[in-house]
């Protein structure tokens, strides 16, 4: 504006010297107001060059504000494009992790894939090449069947004897086996070793799933990228000078190179550490390492960059960690959350004073099932599976909350509020069950006899229940049984693509003169038993025999 008013006045100055300006004609203020008003319209009257140079000056401000407006506004558009791409290369990476751990296989690191005894009660040592006999392959349902007192009883045993020396063995310097505690009792090392030979060496083997990633040495890339490993370890217990001791740990392994899923191979199991217990020294070993150029191809670096030559114990299954993703940590946690629902399941009483503690365990013999049966959530699953099992279901607890009871429903007769006393004990022996199939999740839950007092439909329905179970809660159940109808309801269930084969375990245990068996079922994709003959008296063939009137009279 100043600057087109300047022009005017240049114009006016030039025009009053111009030779046809017209003489005698007066240039005055009124006539240069009238030509300011000609360019700017907007203005109604005559402004001084004061006031016009404080409307510029007020102008010059707002416009200021407004660049630096538009300057903030950049630099916080700068700032979320900055967060938003920040965000999303995040989100790639995850996205690029997860595309590789797609191809990794499913791992769990909560459970244990395998078990082998040797030397444990019926179990003997076996020659290298027939070790296979006794491992027992572990599922997410595992059933061992097998006659009377042939060593089905022992698998549990030896799981038991291991999670209560982890639970009750107090000082593991002094304690390396708790055969006789509150959960199982064994009676001492001479009871449980095979024949009560003393100068035996007792091993219990666990393997872990395919969940430890180590690195080739020969290839830089990220802890996680290269060889997948199973690991094994082998527990040895004898007993020195009237003590049970753990003399030796063995460490196996087997390997496959995940990342080329084309061409995956498996090595052999290898033996790679063993961590042999010092003679002067209760609580160290001595680390002996057997893996170079041994278990691949090029050298398999196992351990920490410090190339520890001893160890310490630290607890009953736990050293100090030489090996990455801490599987002694690992190991000990299993053994130590494992749950035992018992054959020997009480009678709950006609009424109870609830107790104030919260309860996740029914106890080994359903002792505390009436503690945690009316959680709103395992309300719903124990009241489906009752009346898939009985036709029952819990009736609500109107009761105070001094004194409680149990009661159902008959969905069949309508009948209110039965006290569960006044039914069969069929229904009492498998609440126990339900409950604690539910209640847990990612827990080891090993159970003996399921079946107990149902009769064989109700035992077919039991095993959806622990397929459900399994799959819904991520459980694994080792089962002792003697039902067909459960067997044969997985098989069904397999048949029909609800449940993979590789879900369950079959395992039958026999005996010779050499002593207890395991000899693993294999089933096919239909459910059926492709091994049966090597079963060597069948398997569930009474009924047949007795009805074609086959065998000894």
């Amino acid at each position: 504006i100043e600057a087109e008013v300047n022009k005017i006045e240049l114009a006016n100055v030039k025009k009053r010297n111009d030779d046809s300006f017209e003489e005698g004609r007066e240039y005055s203020p009124r006539k240069k107001q009238e030509e300011i008003k000609s360019i700017l319209p907007a203005y109604t009257e005559f402004v001084s060059r004061k006031e016009l140079r404080q409307y510029l000056l007020k102008a010059n401000t707002k416009i200021d504000e407004i660049r630096n407006k538009i300057n903030n506004n950049e630099l916080k558009v700068l700032s979320d494009f900055k967060q938003k791409l920040s965000h999303y290369i995040e989100l790639k990476g995850k996205l690029e992790e997860f595309e590789r751990e797609k191809e990794k296989p499913q791992i769990d690191k909560n459970k244990f894939t395998s078990l082998y005894l040797e030397n444990f009660k019926g179990f003997i040592q076996k020659e290298e090449e027939k070790q296979c006999e006794n491992t027992i392959k572990i599922r997410p349902i595992t059933l061992i069947y097998g006659p009377n007192s042939f060593g089905k009883s022992s698998i549990l045993q030896s799981l038991l004897l291991l999670n209560q020396t982890v639970n009750e063995g107090g000082d593991y310097k002094t304690v390396c086996l708790l055969p006789k505690g509150s959960t199982v009792n064994l009676g001492t090392f001479s009871d449980l070793i095979n024949k009560n030979d003393t100068s035996k060496e007792l091993r219990i083997d666990i393997s872990l799933p395919f969940n430890h990633y180590f690195d080739n040495e020969n290839i830089s890339v990220k802890q996680d990228t290269s060889l997948l490993t199973k690991l094994y370890f082998s527990y040895y217990f004898k007993l020195t000078k009237g003590h049970t001791i753990l003399s030796k740990i063995d460490i196996w392994a087997k390997i496959i190179d995940y990342c080329n899923t084309d061409t995956i191979v498996e090595t052999p199991k290898k033996l790679i550490y063993t961590l042999e217990l010092k003679s002067n020294q209760n609580n160290v070993y001595t680390i002996i390492r057997h893996y170079r150029n041994d278990i691949a191809s090029d050298e398999v670096f196992l351990g920490d960059s410090g190339q520890k030559q001893e160890l310490k114990k630290i607890s009953f299954f736990r050293l100090e960690e030489f090996l990455v993703e801490e599987p002694f940590k690992q190991i000990e946690e299993i053994l130590q959350n494992l749950v035992y629902v018992s054959s020997f399941r009480i009678q709950p009483e006609r009424v109870f004073i609830p107790e104030q503690n919260r309860r996740d365990y029914v106890g080994k013999n359903g002792e505390y099932t009436a503690e945690i049966l009316y959680d709103k959530e395992l309300k719903k699953h124990i009241n489906y599976w009752l009346k898939e099992i009985a036709g029952y279901e819990l009736s609500e607890d109107n009761g105070n909350d001094k004194v409680k009871s149990i009661n159902l429903n008959d969905e069949k007769t309508h009948i209110q509020k039965i006290n569960l006393l006044d039914l069969g004990s069929g229904i009492a022996q498998v609440l126990p069950i339900i409950t604690q199939a539910f209640k847990s999740e990612n827990n080891t839950i090993l159970v003996e006899e399921p079946e107990i007092h149902l009769h064989p439909k109700a035992q077919a329905t039991l095993g959806e229940m622990f397929a459900v179970a399994a799959k819904e809660r991520n459980n694994t159940f080792v089962i002792e049984t003697h039902s067909e109808n459960l067997l044969l309801r997985l098989e069904r269930l397999i048949r029909l693509g609800k449940l993979s084969k590789d879900d369950v375990s079959v395992i039958y245990v026999d005996k010779d003169i050499n002593g207890s068996k395991c000899i693993p079922l294999k089933l096919d994709d239909d459910g059926d038993i492709v091994n049966i003959n090597e079963v060597p008296d069948g398997f569930f063939e009474e009924g047949f025999n007795e009805l074609f009137d086959v065998g000894n009279k």
